[in-house]
C-alpha cells in the first residue's frame, strides 16, 4: 500500500457514514470526505466511483501516495504520516487508463465554505444577509444564493448555495463529474436548510444543475432557482456564476432618469424577448414614436407563456443577458423607458422547475387550474413562507439593479390575490378571517412598492388584474396595493367584438364603446392591444376585422385612434403596427404633444362625451381637457360611409382644426346640440379619425363675425318684414278675391231667385186654374149625382 496502514486505516473508517456517501444519501459529506488530522496522521478520504486507481500528490512533494479502495463502490482512503494538514491533489486513473489530476473539493472544510458563503452574503454589511433570507426580508438573495465566484484558502472557484431543507441529499452535477450525483454531494446547514459546496477552479458559464434525492428515494434534477444564465443545450442546466461579459458590461445611461408618468404621456410598445434577435428593433421602436417598451417572456418559459417560467433570474438563452442589457442601455439613450413582464404568480410544473423542489411544496401551494389557459401546467407561489418572499423580492431588485429596468408589469395578479384562484372547493384553505383573500400576497405586493421606491424613484409597477379587486392603484396607506397602473383588459374585451362586427351592424352594439367609462376612475389604467389577455389567440387586429382589401388597415386605424382618444396610458404590441407604422408614429407624436390627451387621465374633469348618441351613424366623439381647461375633440367614424355636416356640440365658440386631416378648419356656430349651446359641423371621412384642436377667435375675427351676424340678422329682419308685408298684401288680395267671388255668387243667386220666383208664380197660377177646373168638375159631378138621386126618388 506504500504506507503500512493495515488495520489502522480500517479502524479509522466510519462505515455507516461511508455507506451514506456510497448510496448518495449523505447530507453532511464534509464530516467524512476530504482530509483531517487524526491521532495516527492525516487521513484523506474520497468517493470516486469511476476510478480504477487513486493517488494523492502532496504539494511540494514528487511522491505519489496510493489510496486504498475501502469499498468496491469506489470509496478510497489514505493515511499520511504526520499530524498536520497538507495541501494536496488527487491523481485519478479511470477504466480507460486516462489520468486526471484535480483538487479535492472536500479539502475545503465546512467552516471555510460556510465562511465564504457568509462573506458573500455579508456584502460589506455588518449583518449576514442569510439571516434576512430566512426571515423573508432579504432583497438581494441572488448575490449569495445559487452559484458565485469565491476564493477559499487562496483558491478561486465557485461556491454553491441552495435552499432545500427536506432533501435527503443534494449534489452539484455537470459534465465536470459526468452528471453523476454520487459525487460532489453538498453539505447541509441544518439551521437554515441551505446546502452548500465549494468547487475549486470552476469557471463562470460552466453548465450544471442540482441532483436532489428526496426522502422517498426518488432522484430528480433541478435547475438552480437563482441561476443568472441558463444553458441553451441542456434543458435543465444552469450556467455557473455570472457571465463575465454581462458582469463587465459598461452602462452608458448614467444621465437617464425615469420621470413620474402619472400626468405625463406614456405610450408603450409591447415586444417579446425574441424580438431582440432583430438588431434593428431599437430603431423601429424609436421610429414608431413610443416612449416606453414592455418586454414579454424575458425569462426561460415553457409553452410561450411567462406563467410557466423555469428560470426566474436567467434571461431567455436565445437572446442572453448581454443583449438585453445593450438593448435597455440603447433605449435609455433614446429617452425610452423599459419595463418587463414579471411573473411572481406561477411557476412551471415541469420536471426541472421549482415545483416539489425538495420533495415538498417548498416554493408552491400546488397546481392551479386556469380556465382561460387550460393548456398551462402551473403552480402558484406560497407567499406565507419567508424564504419564498425573499426569493421573489430579490428577483425584482435583481432586474432593477442589474438590468436597469424602469418598471415591472405583474402578470396574473388576480391569482396572487385570491386563495381560491384556479382551485375547487376543498383545494384551498381560507385566511385567518375566513375569507378567500391572500393576505400574505397583499402584504408582499405592498412591500414591493416600498422596496422599489427606496431603490429607484418613479419605478413603474403595473398590474394585470381583472378580478375587480378594489384600489389596485390606491395608496398603501389607504389600503391600496400601491400599483401605478392597472391593465384594463375589460376595455379591449368590449372593443374587440365591436371591431369584429360587420360595420353595418355595429350600431347594435354601440354601447360597447362607452361601457369602460363607467369604471374609468376607479383605478389608473393602461389600455391597448396586447398579445396577452382577452382575444390573444385571435391574433392581431388585421386578423379579426370583417373585411378584406384596402379597408382592413383603415379599420385597424379606427381602433387604434379610439384608444389614443380614450383616457388611460397606451399600449400596442409591435405586431399591431404592421402596415400602419406611419399612422402609429403620427398618433404617438400627437399624443405626446397634446396635454389634453394625457394630463387628466385620472380626473373626471378631463373627459366628456362629445357625442355618444349617434349609434345609427356609428360615430363616437370625445372631448378631452388638460389641467388648464384647454380642450380637444376626437371623433371616430366606424363605418365606411362619409358623414357630411356631422354635428358635434362644443364648449366654446371658435375655430376647430382637424389636425389629422389636412388641417381643415371648421368654425362653430350658435346651435344647441347634445346639451351644448355651440356646435361645429364637420365632415367625417369613411372609417375616418379626426382630432380637432380649439382656437378662440381673434378680435378681428370676432368683429367680422359680429358684422356678419348683424348683417345676417338685419337681412333676416328685412326679409321678415318683407315677408310680413307680402303676407298682408296677399291676405288683402285674397280677401278681395273672396269678396269679388262672393259678389258674383250673390248676383247669380239673385237671378236664380228671380227665375225661381217667376217659375213659382207661373206654377201657382197653373195650380189656381187647375184648382178652378177641379172645383168646376166637382160641382158638375155633384150636380149630375143630385139629378140621378132626384130621378130615383120619383
Amino acid at each position: 500500500m506504500g504506507l503500512n496502514m493495515g488495520n489502522r486505516l480500517y479502524d479509522l473508517m466510519d462505515w455507516p457514514s461511508i455507506e451514506g456517501v456510497v448510496y448518495s444519501e449523505c447530507d453532511e459529506p464534509m464530516e467524512l470526505l476530504g482530509g483531517r488530522i487524526c491521532k495516527d496522521g492525516f487521513l484523506i478520504q474520497t468517493f470516486a466511483p469511476d476510478a480504477v486507481e487513486m493517488n494523492v500528490r502532496v504539494d511540494g512533494r514528487k511522491k505519489l501516495y496510493p489510496m486504498e479502495k475501502m469499498d468496491e463502490a469506489g470509496f478510497f482512503a489514505v493515511l499520511l504520516p504526520g499530524r498536520k494538514k497538507f495541501s494536496y491533489t488527487f491523481v485519478k486513473e479511470d477504466i480507460y487508463g486516462k489520468k486526471t489530476e484535480y483538487k479535492d473539493i472536500y479539502s475545503y472544510g465546512r467552516q471555510e465554505c460556510m465562511q465564504a458563503l457568509l462573506k458573500i452574503s455579508q456584502n460589506g454589511r455588518s449583518e449576514y444577509n442569510i439571516n434576512k433570507f430566512m426571515t423573508g426580508s432579504a432583497q438581494d438573495a441572488y448575490k449569495y444564493m445559487g452559484s458565485h465566484e469565491a476564493v477559499v484558502d487562496g483558491i478561486s472557484g465557485m461556491i454553491f448555495g441552495i435552499w432545500a431543507p427536506d432533501a435527503r441529499r443534494v449534489s452539484v452535477i455537470g459534465a465536470f463529474n459526468k452528471w453523476d450525483g454520487r459525487v460532489f454531494q453538498m453539505e447541509k446547514d441544518y439551521d437554515t436548510g441551505i446546502f452548500f459546496l465549494f468547487i475549486p477552479d470552476m469557471k463562470p458559464k460552466t453548465p450544471y444543475c442540482y441532483e436532489i434525492k428526496l426522502k422517498d428515494g426518488q432522484v430528480v434534477k433541478k435547475a438552480d432557482p437563482y441561476a443568472q444564465s441558463a444553458s441553451n443545450d441542456v434543458i435543465y442546466a444552469s450556467l455557473a456564476g455570472v457571465n463575465p461579459e454581462e458582469k463587465n458590461f459598461k452602462w452608458t445611461d448614467a444621465g437617464w432618469k425615469q420621470e413620474d408618468t402619472k400626468h405625463k404621456p406614456l405610450s408603450i410598445c409591447e415586444i417579446d424577448i425574441l424580438d431582440l434577435k432583430d438588431d434593428t428593433i431599437e430603431d423601429r421602436i424609436e421610429a414608431l414614436g413610443f416612449n416606453c417598451v414592455e418586454i414579454m417572456n424575458v425569462c426561460a418559459v415553457r409553452n410561450g407563456s411567462s406563467a410557466e417560467t423555469i428560470n426566474f433570474y436567467a434571461v431567455n438563452c436565445e437572446v442572453g443577458g448581454l443583449r438585453l442589457k445593450a438593448f435597455i442601455d440603447k433605449m435609455h439613450k433614446k429617452n425610452i423607458s423599459v419595463i418587463i413582464d414579471w411573473n411572481g404568480a406561477f411557476m412551471s410544473q415541469g420536471e426541472y422547475s421549482l415545483v416539489y423542489f425538495d420533495g415538498t411544496h417548498l416554493y408552491d401551494t400546488g397546481k392551479v387550474n386556469l380556465d382561460n389557459h387550460p393548456e398551462l401546467n402551473v403552480a402558484s407561489f406560497d407567499y406565507s413562507k419567508p424564504q419564498v418572499r425573499s426569493f421573489l423580492m430579490s428577483n425584482i431588485r435583481y432586474w432593477i439593479e442589474e438590468y436597469h429596468v424602469d418598471g415591472l408589469k405583474f402578470s396574473e395578479t388576480a391569482s396572487m390575490l385570491y386563495l381560491d384562484y384556479g382551485r375547487k372547493p376543498g383545494e384551498w384553505i381560507p385566511n385567518i378571517y375566513g375569507g378567500k383573500e391572500n393576505i400574505n400576497a397583499v402584504e408582499f405586493i405592498q412591500n414591493v412598492r416600498k422596496m422599489v421606491d427606496s431603490l429607484q424613484k418613479n419605478t413603474i409597477l403595473a398590474a394585470e388584474e381583472s378580478s375587480g379587486w378594489q384600489f389596485v392603484t390606491g395608496d398603501i396607506a389607504d389600503g391600496g396595493l400601491g400599483f401605478d397602473y392597472k391593465w384594463n383588459d375589460g376595455w379591449k374585451k368590449e372593443l374587440v367584438p365591436f371591431i369584429e362586427m360587420d360595420p353595418l351592424f355595429r350600431k347594435g352594439i354601440y354601447g360597447r364603446l362607452t361601457y369602460s367609462m363607467l369604471y374609468q376612475y376607479s383605478d389608473d389604467f393602461i389600455i391597448g392591444f396586447s398579445r396577452n389577455g382577452y382575444g390573444w389567440k385571435k391574433g392581431i387586429l388585421k386578423d379579426i376585422v370583417p373585411v378584406n382589401g384596402e379597408d382592413v388597415l383603415n379599420h385597424v386605424k379606427t381602433a387604434l385612434g379610439y384608444m389614443y382618444f380614450h383616457p388611460g396610458k397606451k399600449l400596442i404590441n409591435i405586431k399591431e403596427c404592421s402596415g400602419v407604422e406611419k399612422f402609429v408614429a403620427q398618433m404617438n407624436n400627437l399624443y405626446r404633444n397634446t396635454k389634453a390627451l394625457y394630463e387628466c387621465d385620472d380626473n373626471p374633469s378631463g373627459f366628456e362625451w362629445a357625442d355618444d348618441i349617434s349609434a345609427e351613424e356609428t360615430v363616437i366623439a370625445v372631448l378631452r381637457r388638460d389641467e388648464s381647461g384647454q380642450s380637444v375633440i376626437g371623433a371616430v367614424n366606424f363605418t365606411p360611409v362619409e358623414r357630411k355636416e356631422f354635428c358635434i356640440g362644443v364648449d366654446e365658440a371658435g375655430k376647430y382644426t382637424d389636425v389629422l386631416n389636412d388641417s381643415v378648419v371648421y368654425e362653430s356656430s350658435e346651435h344647441n346640440w347634445n346639451s351644448k349651446d355651440e356646435s361645429v359641423f364637420v365632415d367625417l371621412k369613411p372609417l375616418g379619425i379626426s382630432l380637432y384642436t380649439y382656437e378662440p377667435y381673434t378680435e378681428i375675427e370676432k368683429e367680422r363675425i359680429k358684422i356678419e351676424k348683424e348683417t345676417k340678422e338685419a337681412l333676416m329682419l328685412a326679409k321678415k318684414e318683407a315677408d310680413e308685408a307680402k303676407a298682408v298684401k296677399d291676405a288683402a288680395i285674397e280677401r278681395a278675391k273672396q269678396a269679388k267671388e262672393a259678389e258674383i255668387i250673390a248676383l247669380a243667386a239673385a237671378k236664380e231667385a228671380e227665375k225661381a220666383e217667376k217659375e213659382a208664380a207661373k206654377k201657382a197660377e197653373e195650380a189656381r186654374i187647375a184648382c178652378i177646373k177641379i172645383d168646376e168638375n166637382a160641382k158638375k159631378k155633384l150636380a149630375e149625382l143630385k139629378k140621378m138621386e132626384e130621378k130615383q126618388g120619383e
